[in-house]
């Protein structure tokens, strides 16, 4: 899968194959093996957890439930994402540009609109991949040469995040307390 095309995924569903937004964590790493551990989250996440494969960073909520998708694209190395049908992460090279990302979108039918709350020195898109998830791309002008023409803002991160969560009753020993996953 092409990286612009997993950025077009991330815009209409909230996620890079199963990971995404309202996934349990348990069928993630099924798919992907156990995923790297950050650490759990402080107030007001109460009992949220912080992990990572490659450069997507992801927050499970105390329900095991993916509640939030960062990943950081501003990078000048090469972006290691898990690639969907692949189970693995796979490094991309960086630097996307607000072009070539809403071509993207606009190619799958994505709708997409600027968010006109941030900085000048910034340019946000927003989408809306369900009725309770949003997802973002920020582009930063980074000017790296004599070329104007390559000082177009290139994407700089990408995030996606559920609106509203409500955690099931948890059992007290869920069924994959011990498995590794936290």
């Amino acid at each position: 899968m092409a990286l612009l095309d997993m950025m077009a995924e991330v815009g209409t569903t909230g996620g890079i194959g199963v990971l995404r937004c309202g996934a349990p964590l348990a069928d993630i790493a099924a798919v992907l093996g156990p995923a790297e551990d950050l650490g759990r989250i402080d107030e007001p996440h109460l009992g949220s957890h912080r992990f990572f494969y490659g450069d997507v960073e992801f927050i499970v909520c105390r329900c095991r439930v993916v509640s939030a998708i960062h990943i950081s694209t501003w990078y000048d190395r090469p972006l290691k994402l898990p690639v969907p049908g692949a189970n693995t992460v796979v490094s991309f090279p960086p630097r996307m540009t607000y072009r070539q990302v809403t071509s993207a979108l606009d190619a799958i039918g994505c709708p997409w609109r600027l968010d006109t709350r941030v900085p000048d020195t910034q340019v946000t898109v927003l989408t809306e991949p369900a009725a309770d998830s949003w997802a973002s791309f920020t582009f930063a002008s980074i000017e790296t040469s004599d070329d104007p023409a390559l000082d177009e803002p290139r994407l700089y991160s990408v995030g996606a995040w559920t609106v509203l969560h409500e955690c099931p009753p948890i059992s007290v020993d869920p069924p994959d307390h011990n498995s590794g996953l936290y």
